[in-house]
């Protein structure tokens, strides 16, 4: 069983939009009756000088767009401008933009196919690039507006909206009426202070021990640990590559190679993406890229040696990392989406991530039904798989 999230997230101050009481994974019961409250508590329409611009690209918007992704309770990198603007034209981006004459309110970042006819609304760059905490953008004061224009916008037309990979307490979860509420990963992080032996102490003694252990080995080896230089950073992208290359496993991301090189080089100049390294002979043995938005620090993808005398060189980096992140005034560790057993070592919170999906139009919800049928098929497919598996070797046994 996945623990409870840590609901210890930066409040709203009064006037600034809504409290919302966390709720349950995969609580049917308690969807329906936030949804019942939902159309309760904003009957009305949105506000007369709110307008919703579709277009595919911010444009004009991105500073605004930039400073509200700021000013919201979790800010996510894969919510930038730098990033959304980094990924290939092919998934077809559509903002979907709330304005008040020129001045943005928010909006949601799509991407968009047609199935059937019926527009099917995913989010933009979602898929094998994995981005989490995201959420529509808004801006604080304007909230209740922002909701209803994207409500009104939604049933407009024939759709289906799938977002997965929400914060917990997204805005958006209020924002389309009949939706499926699901929580479908957990993220891992862990609050820093300016002190890094502070979170070497929280740490489990073997834990502790083995880092140390593995530390001294590798530098005696010749390993050095550091940031990247910016000016090295395409480089050190080349190595990546080259690291995750031979690993059968890393090859379903690295067709996304071309964008990931774009982000990254983008972030690197925002100021927003660090990458850090482990050298030997001047030869990069591991890399990990990670983000920096507000005072997080967000660790994305690691690529490493599999000699045997690299080992545990990724479990160091990733805590020389968490040192100068320390150091360098950040505030929280994010280890981002995944459950992985090694994250446990690193962190001791936890956050939901959760899948939304609904349907307008008979076209639409007619889709999403026939989608839902078609997962709860092969859910039960994989079950009865996995029992005649076990049987199968009871039976060699």
């Amino acid at each position: 069983m996945r623990p409870e999230p840590d609901h210890a997230r930066p409040s709203r101050r009064r006037g600034q939009g809504r409290r919302r009481r966390p709720h349950g994974p995969r609580d049917r019961g308690g969807d329906a009756c936030r949804a019942r409250a939902c159309r309760a508590s904003r009957s009305r329409g949105p506000a007369v000088s709110a307008q919703v611009l579709q277009t595919t690209d911010l444009g004009r918007h991105a500073a605004r767009w930039d400073a509200l992704v700021t000013a919201s309770p979790l800010p996510s990198p894969f919510l930038r401008s730098w990033w959304l603007g980094s990924l290939d034209p092919k998934r077809e981006p559509r903002f979907v933009l709330v304005l008040d004459g020129e001045r943005l309110l928010g909006g949601l970042a799509l991407q968009c196919r047609r199935v059937l006819g019926v527009e099917v609304l995913t989010v933009l760059g979602g898929g094998r690039l994995c981005p989490d905490h995201l959420d529509l953008v808004a801006d604080p004061a304007r909230e209740d507006d922002v909701v209803a224009a994207l409500r009104s916008w939604f049933q407009g037309s024939a759709r289906v909206l799938d977002l997965d990979g929400l914060r917990e307490d997204a805005l958006a979860l209020d924002a389309f009426e009949g939706a499926v509420v699901t929580t479908t990963d957990i993220t891992r992080c862990e609050p820093l202070s300016s002190d890094p032996a502070e979170y070497h102490a929280a740490r489990s003694t073997s834990f502790t021990r083995k880092g140390r252990k593995a530390r001294r080995r590798l530098e005696c080896a010749g390993v050095e640990f550091r940031r990247t230089p910016p000016g090295e950073v395409e480089s050190a992208f080349d190595a990546f590559e080259e690291l995750h290359a031979v690993r059968d496993d890393r090859l379903p991301l690295l067709r996304h190679r071309d964008e990931i090189r774009r982000f990254v080089l983008a972030g690197v100049t925002a100021g927003e993406v660090r990458v850090h390294e482990a050298i030997r002979d001047d030869q990069r043995v591991a890399i990990l890229i990670g983000f920096v938005t507000g005072d997080r620090w967000m660790t994305y993808q690691l690529a490493r040696s599999l000699d045997h005398e690299m080992r545990d060189v990724g479990t160091v980096l990733r805590l020389s990392a968490v040192d100068d992140a320390c150091l360098t005034g950040l505030t929280e560790l994010d280890l981002l989406r995944g459950d992985e057993p090694y994250k446990r070592s690193f962190t001791t919170v936890s956050r939901r991530l959760l899948r939304v999906r609904a349907a307008h139009g008979l076209g639409g919800r007619a889709l999403l039904t026939a989608a839902r049928c078609v997962e709860a098929a092969r859910h039960s497919l994989g079950i009865v798989r996995q029992q005649w598996l076990a049987r199968t070797r009871r039976s060699r046994g």
